[in-house]
């Protein structure tokens, strides 16, 4: 853990941010509510399910309600944390811009901002609840395509024709936070979906957000031997060719932890499937799928031939953007693992 007086700098400066974040939302109209607070009442009255597997698909264009965050449009995503749970009114949901049922057929900018404040906080739990800002296989009908500071996310016809709200999102991502991280005793949540404009403007708060939690992530690894400026770690994860390295560090640090009988060690490998993306022989080498609105990992190339795309399989995140943008429908999903 970081020393306590570096910690208690990191969430003061994340204080400021939560202030910054409330005075952008007081600059713009918006609509608010107010969910349950305990995990049981928001399960209540949900339209879809939530929970660890419920939605491992893809969700495939023709099936899309809504796009929410695509890269043409402007996505942002930040997540920040404080000791002071006075400054967060628990279950409170402040969205900018249109609700999911306004969306039909749309590709909105999108925003979202996770405030969360807790007595015990610490780095180990602040690294933890990072890993559920995304839910989108725990949440039926919802479908996150890319993440780290950014969103881009689907939601489905079948999830809005059952009543999929931002309400229906912001409750999901409150029983995952709050189910997998107790020590979070407070939640509040913005959306954003009016414009790229606002968007970029919320973006410069999170990009602020995302410097200070770099500092965080490289300061809990350096305590523990590992100095990430070596790496040339860019805390991506979502796009690192390293991310397996990373895995087993975090796996063997926590086997280290049981042998000294930590009570707070995590799991960090679960053996769940994966999807890949597979070119099939129908294939007609028109390399629409080689540019990065058709790979955001950009694993894509050409054989040696020229006449077939290639995807890289260990490399690839099964995101599906490719499916979607192939012409000829030459490119499908296989899952891995299990």
């Amino acid at each position: 853990m970081l020393q306590h007086s570096k910690l208690l700098r990191f969430m003061s400066s994340f204080n400021d941010h939560i202030t910054k974040v409330r005075e952008y939302l007081q600059g713009h109209e918006a609509k608010e509510f107010d969910c349950p607070v305990s995990v049981d009442e928001l399960r209540k009255g949900l339209p879809v399910q939530v929970g660890p597997g419920v939605n491992p698909g893809i969700i495939m264009r023709s099936d899309t309600f809504a796009e929410l965050g695509n890269p043409a449009e402007g996505s942002t995503g930040s997540i920040m944390w404080t000791e002071d749970t006075s400054l967060l009114r628990d279950g409170h949901v402040t969205l900018i811009g249109p609700d999911i049922p306004e969306l039909e057929g749309g590709s909105q900018p999108f925003g979202q901002v996770i405030m969360m404040a807790g007595k015990n906080l610490n780095t180990e739990v602040f690294d933890k609840a990072t890993e559920y800002q995304h839910i989108s296989d725990s949440l039926e009908g919802y479908m996150v395509r890319s993440s780290s500071k950014s969103i881009w996310g689907r939601i489905s016809r079948d999830a809005a024709t059952k009543g999929f709200t931002m309400e229906t999102l912001a409750r999901a991502l409150m029983i995952t936070i709050k189910t997998n991280v107790p020590e979070v005793e407070t939640m509040e949540i913005a959306f954003v979906t009016t414009t790229k404009d606002d968007i970029n403007q919320l973006d410069k708060i999170a990009g602020e957000v995302e410097s200070l939690h770099t500092e965080i992530i490289k300061g809990y690894w350096k305590e523990k031997g590992y100095d990430l400026d070596e790496f040339a770690c860019d805390l991506n994860c979502s796009a690192c060719v390293n991310q397996p390295i990373c895995d087993d560090i975090r796996e063997l640090d926590a086997i280290r932890g049981k042998q000294r009988g930590d009570e707070d060690e995590t799991e960090f490998t679960d053996g769940s499937l994966r999807y890949v993306a597979e070119v099939t022989d129908a294939c007609v080498g028109c390399q629409t799928c080689i540019d990065e609105h058709s790979c955001p990992y950009n694993i894509i190339s050409m054989n040696d031939s020229g006449d077939k795309a290639v995807i890289n399989p260990d490399k690839c995140r099964g995101c599906g953007v490719c499916v979607d943008h192939c012409p000829e429908g030459a490119i499908l999903m296989r899952e891995e693992g299990g």
